[in-house]
């Protein structure tokens, strides 16, 4: 019989967190086949299944993936429809907007200080 080693708490959360990022992952690059393949309602059950890591694991999705989740609907923005502008109107950002609702997700640029 053999025993294992057992991992303390903090242990287990840490790859426990890190099993999940792992998966989110994973699941963002199935979503982006997905949406060049053309099958939108797979690409957006990728993304729930995301949130639902995220959510119930305590893990933070990354801000790379966060970019492209629309906020409103929660569905996958399809880099392929989405419109994206560069403003300079109150400070300089980036206007992404979703295709499915209308909603828009700005991003904001660090200005250079003189």
């Amino acid at each position: 019989m053999v025993r294992r080693k057992k991992l303390s708490k903090k242990a287990l959360l840490e790859l426990r967190s890190k099993i999940a990022l792992e998966h989110i992952i994973t699941y963002f690059k199935l979503a982006l086949e997905f949406s060049r393949k053309g099958d939108v309602k797979k690409a957006d059950y990728c993304i729930r299944k995301i949130r639902w890591i995220s959510k119930n694991f305590g893990v933070k999705i990354p801000r790379l993936i966060k970019y492209f989740i629309c906020r409103k609907c929660k569905k996958f923005i399809l880099p392929s429809k989405l419109r994206v502008r560069v403003r300079d109107n109150r400070e300089p950002h980036l206007s992404i907007r979703c295709p499915r609702c209308g909603a828009i997700r700005r991003i904001y640029f660090k200005r250079k200080r003189k």
